[in-house]
């Protein structure tokens, strides 16, 4: 992963929230056009979408908690932001 890209901050885009659904123990992404519930995997990386951590402090945080190797962990940490760019969900500043 570049390092100009792990300086960014991803945010999610004005208007839309993500939260944390109790009875049904998932979170949830509400937008404009309704609620979606995004795919188990990216609980952990949207969590921290607060912005405050830029891209390498997500990164790290990945993969510290799970041990793997931080290569592997940023490879598809930017797979996922740039597919949640793409689809008009995060900014990266």
């Amino acid at each position: 992963m570049s390092t100009s890209i792990e300086r960014k901050i991803p945010r999610l885009k004005p208007g839309l929230r993500y939260t944390l659904d109790r009875d049904r123990g998932v979170w949830l992404l509400h937008t404009q056009q309704g609620t979606l519930l995004p795919p188990p995997e990216s609980t952990e990386i949207m969590g921290l979408l607060d912005g405050q951590r830029d891209v390498g402090a997500i990164v790290d945080h990945m993969a510290d908690s799970s041990g793997r190797a931080r290569a592997e962990v940023a490879a598809e940490v930017a797979r996922f932001l740039a597919d949640l760019q793409q689809r008009g969900v995060i900014l990266l500043q």
